[in-house]
């Protein structure tokens, strides 16, 4: 298993509407793309995005509620919101289970990662999704994607200061890709898995 790192308009996330890497790979191989969730095992075809064929429809129809919701954030991302509608390609991340935990663990000040002793030294790293813009601190939101909130260009400024042990410096080159992506497409990094 893995955690992706989606950067996409939160209504793509939201509906469905994509097709990750390993989905393209396993068709590419002929093998098919299954989904385990509480339904049970679900197998998608060949160019079908995770949300399944209506994911472009449903992104459509939550456009005018998902806006209201991002208008209701704090000034510094409502006030600067991205494309929902963009219909340019989504950009993926992966890093494995272990990997992630590592970079979380780390990020608390372990290790001397970012500083020493044992309070957090930087908390952001841990939210579950990014803002494109800037902004100071993390906060909770429900809507429109429950979560912890972190600002992409702050995080990815700090990560550019941290001292990072030679073994978490691919790790850590993911995350900070990831978080250039969203800077540079305007879009949030979702993290899942």
């Amino acid at each position: 298993m893995a955690v992706d790192l989606f950067v996409l308009p939160l209504s793509r996330y939201i509906a469905g509407d994509y097709i990750t890497p390993m989905m393209r790979a396993c068709w590419a191989q002929g093998l098919p793309y299954e989904i385990v969730g509480p339904q049970g095992t679900r197998a998608l075809p060949p160019d079908v995005p995770v949300g399944g064929p209506g994911a472009g429809e449903h992104r459509a129809r939550i456009q005018e509620m998902l806006h209201e919701d991002l208008l209701k954030l704090p000034a510094a991302i409502s006030g600067q919101l991205w494309d929902e509608r963009s219909e340019l390609e989504p950009r993926f991340h992966r890093l494995s289970h272990t990997e992630y935990g590592r970079l979380c663990e780390l990020a608390q000040g372990r290790k001397g990662f970012f500083g020493f002793g044992s309070s957090p030294q930087l908390p952001e790293l841990e939210a579950s999704w990014f803002a494109p813009q800037e902004f100071d601190g993390a906060f909770e939101v429900e809507e429109p994607l429950r979560g912890r909130v972190a600002s992409a260009p702050a995080l990815l400024r700090a990560l550019e200061g941290a001292r990072i042990p030679t073994d978490m410096q691919g790790v850590v080159q993911v995350f900070r890709a990831a978080l250039q992506d969203s800077v540079e497409c305007r879009w949030p990094l979702v993290i899942d898995g």
